[in-house]
């Protein structure tokens, strides 16, 4: 129920492009495209600036990473929590043994099974966004026949002032109306 939620937001927010491309000669199937496209190109256009970044502070982590344990045991907190330590307790000899424990197959299992389940939670975000879109679409490129017949549920005694309350134009001041200009064509 959330998705067609989110899809409603989506194709409500989307319909005042397209009627403003309506307005500049296109029709409604011509400018759905168009709006998608334009949608489509800024979402890709946002992941090829974040995706490169991402992935090459990933590698420098992966990179860096013998090296930023290594100069653990440099640190001046490692002594003040040496200090904070139960005596008997060697914060080196955790860390080698910490070191030790990466190099093992068991450890490495579970480290690779926290990234397919990071894989998996990424392809459901995916396709929960991918059906998000189709439901969009869907309703976007019929909204004035939604609205026609959200309107035709109304008691028919009831459907003139339904009707006076939706905006007669999308230029319509904000306030002056409860209704939703996508149910007039």
């Amino acid at each position: 129920m959330t998705w067609v939620r989110l899809a409603v937001f989506v194709a409500l927010g989307c319909n005042p492009v397209v009627r403003g491309l309506i307005r500049h000669g296109l029709s409604r199937s011509q400018a759905v495209p168009v709006v998608v496209a334009g949608g489509g190109l800024l979402l890709a256009g946002a992941v090829a600036l974040v995706i490169p970044t991402v992935l090459a502070q990933m590698r420098k982590l992966i990179a860096d990473a013998p090296q930023l344990v290594a100069s653990i045991g440099d640190q001046a907190w490692l002594g003040h929590l040496q200090s904070l330590l139960p005596i008997g307790v060697n914060v080196e000899v955790l860390l080698e043994q910490g070191q030790h424990a990466l190099t093992r197959p068991a450890v490495l299992e579970k480290l690779t099974s926290g990234a397919v389940s990071t894989g998996i939670g990424v392809f459901g975000t995916v396709s929960a966004i991918v059906t998000i879109g189709v439901l969009a679409l869907c309703l976007l490129a019929t909204l004035p026949q939604v609205g026609a017949g959200m309107l035709a549920l109304v008691p028919a005694r009831s459907r003139t002032l339904v009707t006076s309350l939706v905006p007669k134009s999308p230029s319509q001041p904000a306030g002056t109306s409860a209704g939703c200009s996508c149910w007039r064509r």
